[in-house]
């Protein structure tokens, strides 16, 4: 009778691990429509296409403070972005393809009818930009060099 009690309580324990390891692995999988610096996420929409990155965030009323947009470029390039038809100011990060920020711009405003359009370019190529509210560079103490967390599911 001990012996069964032993077999039982072994398998229970076994049980239980497996339980916890399976658990693990399904609540700590990133999230493939989450980037993260520091401790600090942003569900993003992917802008990849030519005619999704002409549209970015135009003629939107707002954006979720936890939100953002992804631009993905194939060849690192210093791309430009303007804000056209937006309707609120952005802050603008561009990223390495490993992630890193390589340069921002902070409040970016948007355009001003019969103004012509500025476009922001970064000091160096960048395979990422990376739009988000205004002010959040400054709220999070993100700066050159700290690096995102995130990956692109297919």
């Amino acid at each position: 009778m001990q012996k069964y009690f032993k077999q039982i309580i072994i398998i229970l324990i076994l049980v239980l691990i497996g339980t916890n390891i399976y658990l693990f692995f399904i609540y700590h999988k990133p999230n493939p429509k989450e980037i993260c610096f520091k401790n600090n996420c942003f569900t993003f929409e992917i802008a990849r296409t030519p005619r999704q990155k002409a549209l970015g965030l135009m003629n939107r009323d707002l954006l979720d403070q936890t939100a953002s947009m992804l631009f993905i470029y194939e060849d690192p390039k210093t791309m430009g972005i303007w804000m056209k038809n937006m309707k609120f100011p952005l802050d603008i990060l561009w990223l390495n393809y490993e992630g890193e920020i390589v340069d921002f711009i902070k409040n970016a405003p948007p355009c001003q009818p019969n103004l012509v359009c500025p476009a922001y370019k970064p000091a160096e190529s960048a395979s990422y930009v990376l739009e988000i509210n205004a002010g959040l560079i400054d709220k999070y103490s993100l700066e050159l060099g700290n690096k995102a967390k995130f990956y692109l599911a297919n």
